[in-house]
């Protein structure tokens, strides 16, 4: 994040990093000032997705946030054998 001279790659980089650890510190300033959350949520990478989700949508204001969709995902479904033994617990994370 040093001044980057005259090369104006590095400057762009530099100024980007600026920009980008800033914004880390507004989210992460926001997120902790959100109240804990009564949600539960299902284990798993789909339910920590949702997880933060919720907590983004609880730091809207602070974020000054405009968004109404929000995009999660969960991947796995792509089976070309095992189906009967993958796709239950799947579908089981799925639905919880």
């Amino acid at each position: 994040l040093a001044p980057a001279g005259s090369n104006p790659i590095r400057r762009a980089l530099a100024d980007t990093h600026r920009r980008a650890l800033g914004t880390a510190d507004a989210v992460n300033a926001a997120l902790a000032a959100v109240p804990p959350l009564a949600t539960a949520f299902p284990p798993g990478l789909l339910g920590d997705q949702l997880r933060a989700t919720a907590r983004l949508i609880g730091a809207r204001g602070p974020l000054a946030m405009k968004r109404q969709v929000f995009l999660v995902a969960m991947g796995g479904f792509d089976t070309h054998d095992d189906q009967n033994v993958l796709q239950p617990r799947l579908l089981g994370e799925l639905s919880a």
